[in-house]
């Protein structure tokens, strides 16, 4: 994404995972082969704001899960768990076909009782 101002960056390390954060977007980028893995794009205001708080996201480990926490709605925190898969040839992950699926975990969602910014 060109001429997007990035809000926040972040690294896992033990993934080699970038994830990027703007106003409207968050993308994830393998930082081996400099290629984006996944990204979400979010909707701003008809002024051109955020229509979200003031969270970020984060990276987590929850009992031997990683996962990537991102704000998605003016009330809502989603939880993507992110599992590296085999690549191409069917070994085992970590090489450079290493691939990353990113899958919502409902249960770890947060969502305030109404319309308000979460802060």
């Amino acid at each position: 994404h060109t001429n997007v101002p990035l809000i926040k960056c972040s690294v896992n390390s033990e993934l080699g995972l970038l994830g990027m954060e703007g106003d409207d977007w968050f993308g994830v980028v393998d930082m081996a082969s400099k290629k984006e893995l996944w990204s979400l794009n979010r909707t701003t205001s008809s002024a051109g704001q955020t229509r979200y708080g003031f969270q970020t996201h984060q990276w987590l480990n929850i009992d031997h899960q990683k996962y990537v926490s991102v704000q998605t709605g003016r009330n809502h925190i989603q939880m993507f768990k992110v599992t590296r898969t085999s690549d191409d040839n069917g070994d085992s992950a970590g090489g450079d076909g290493s691939q990353f699926q990113f899958e919502e975990d409902k249960k770890f969602d947060l969502i305030h009782a109404n319309d308000t910014v979460t802060q």
